[in-house]
């Protein structure tokens, strides 16, 4: 897997093993917006298991999405188009190949399909769970738009907010007008394999293979919730390679250079950690203004972009005012997802600590003599730890902590001590014979598994709460005849080697924030317990969800961190107000 870039596009060439190589290349298109954040896990493990059948494959970010350079400008639809030809222009001159074939998933197939009749030299298409009708995703995106709808102001005129990702009226306009069906007709040169989970349409040419997607549903999940389909990426990469030739495997391109994504911004693609099991994006400054540097963790398992794009949005705003950014993949996260598609990733697994350590490291070697500290959700757990580990990290902006911290997920206890965990271990083993046994036969999983995963993972949520709670009342009646005991003893402990070290610490939530819970049952009173005490800043952004979904979220925590670096705040985007929702305690 290696990191690659083409007209400011940001993307990985997978390049089979010696030996197994074909005569065909493969593009990648992904979907948009939080499902293609979602799926990314899903997508790296298509390129890959094309790659294993013998395909060179490059998977890539849309201009103004991910990785990639730019922001989000009117005209986005043609320029992914265009993109998509690029990519095969690059791809034929890394590997010498001239038969290209492009493998779309959901709204990437449609753009596949234009991209084929566009620019043309495409022996194959295949389709995965493909919009066919931009008229009917454009009113899907405004759907998943009303689940957390904008503020009135707080975006500019003339734009849409879909879960944190934006397009503008003429490229929901454009989009309106797209039609796969029709455009197929037309591919009569191209073949094409469409694998979907719905009806085949009475009106598709009768030439196009069509076949059932198995295991949709297990795509269709929030990132954490993710089940591969493995059997339709087989199936998927081994029909891409029918009457493929074979070839001698495509040399190594040379390494990717710094990636320009703005004026004065350069992006290098950096392994770190043990092994090189974790990857960071360096957002790097042409001037540095200042001696901190930032280190943003994954929200969740989602990929290092970030929900809504929040993690590229807030890396290169800190280096446009001159601070060094890196944002994390940690390890088996994002772009570092294990090999095995069939391995269980946990949340907040403490070994991933190391991996922070290792990018304090690449700052402090970039010149940064402070470092500030970010994350979301499970990012903020792993952050405090490693905040607490590293006296190297001056400042620490924790967004909704769920937990001070969990035994249960904790590496350095053995698993036999951890009930909670082996429970999950043991499920996910019966989960993995259930597939094996019931894989051809069960063709989806159906609502009903999922909403008993959903209610098993809030029972034990409940449970980790209600035996704090009860550990917490039991320790503060026994502390008067037991002085040494203390309730949160461990949580306090954390914020005292915070303290020990200089460290800055301020804890962020939603008003609704979930993490709430944790907070109250541990320091009863926030101010005396934790502001009063010196352990912590504590800041509410009213009515905010917990990962920060939309812009006035963001702009909301950005403005934050920027306080803390002693920046200026970023002047609003133009139609777009200063969000007033956030406040101290």
């Amino acid at each position: 897997m290696l990191p690659i870039s083409f007209d400011g596009c940001a993307g990985w060439l997978h390049l089979p093993a010696e030996g197994r190589a074909r005569g065909r290349g493969v593009i990648i298109c992904e979907s948009f917006g939080y499902e293609a954040l979602s799926t990314q896990r899903a997508t790296l493990v298509l390129a890959r298991t094309c790659a294993e059948a013998g395909l060179p494959t490059l998977s890539f970010h849309y201009p103004g999405t991910g990785d990639s350079a730019g922001e989000e400008t009117p005209g986005q639809i043609e320029r992914w188009i265009a993109s998509i030809g690029a990519a095969a222009a690059f791809l034929k001159a890394q590997t010498g190949l001239e038969d290209i074939a492009l493998c779309g998933l959901r709204l990437g197939g449609l753009l596949a399909i234009e991209a084929a009749q566009t620019f043309g030299g495409i022996s194959a298409l295949a389709l995965l769970a493909p919009v066919l009708s931009g008229k009917t995703y454009a009113r899907e995106l405004l759907l998943s738009g009303s689940m957390v709808p904008s503020r009135e102001g707080s975006l500019p005129p003339g734009w849409r907010e879909f879960l944190g990702y934006r397009l503008h009226n003429d490229d929901l306009a454009r989009l309106r007008i797209l039609d796969g069906e029709a455009r197929l007709g037309s591919l009569s040169h191209v073949r094409v394999r469409i694998a979907s989970p719905a009806a085949r349409p009475a009106a598709l040419p009768a030439d196009i293979a069509w076949g059932p997607f198995q295991h949709h549903d297990g795509l269709a999940q929030h990132a954490q919730d993710l089940m591969l389909p493995l059997c339709a990426f087989r199936e998927t990469a081994a029909w891409l390679a029918e009457g493929a030739a074979g070839a001698a495997v495509p040399p190594v391109p040379p390494a990717r250079e710094a990636l320009e994504v703005a004026p004065g911004l350069q992006e290098l693609v950096l392994r770190l950690g043990p092994g090189g099991r974790a990857l960071g994006i360096l957002t790097r400054p042409a001037h540095v203004k200042a001696d901190w540097g930032a280190v943003i963790l994954n929200s969740g398992l989602n990929h290092h972009t970030g929900n809504g794009r929040s993690g590229v949005r807030l890396a290169r705003r800190l280096a446009a005012q001159g601070v060094p950014t890196l944002r994390l993949d940690l390890d088996k996260i994002g772009d570092c997802a294990p090999a095995d598609p069939d391995e269980t990733v946990g949340f907040h697994d403490l070994g991933r600590v190391e991996d922070v350590r290792a990018a304090v490291d690449q700052l402090v070697q970039q010149g940064s003599s402070r470092v500030l500290l970010t994350g979301i959700c499970a990012g903020a757990y792993i952050g405090l730890h490693a905040a607490a580990n590293d006296p190297r990290i001056r400042a620490a902006v924790l967004v909704n902590l769920p937990y001070f911290y969990i035994r249960d997920e904790d590496p350095a206890i053995p698993l036999w001590r951890r009930p909670l965990r082996l429970a999950v271990r043991l499920a996910d083993r019966t989960r993995r014979w259930r597939a094996a046994l019931l894989w051809n036969r069960n063709p989806e999983f159906g609502p009903a598994f999922f909403r008993r995963r959903y209610v098993t993972q809030r029972v034990l949520l409940l449970w980790h709460y209600a035996l704090l709670s009860v550990s917490c009342r039991l320790k503060g009646t026994l502390r008067r005849f037991l002085p040494a005991l203390q309730p949160g003893a461990r949580a306090r402990r954390l914020l005292q080697a915070l303290v020990a070290h200089g460290t800055a610490l301020t804890l962020v939530y939603g008003t609704q924030d979930w993490g709430l819970v944790e907070l109250g049952i541990l320091f009863p009173d926030h101010q005396r317990d934790l502001v009063d005490a010196g352990y912590a800043d504590l800041r509410f952004i009213e009515n905010a969800d917990h990962t920060l979904t939309n812009a006035w979220m963001f702009d909301a925590y950005a403005r934050i961190l920027e306080e803390m670096l002693g920046l200026p705040p970023e002047a609003p985007e133009a139609g777009s107000r200063q969000a007033s929702e956030e406040h101290p305690a």
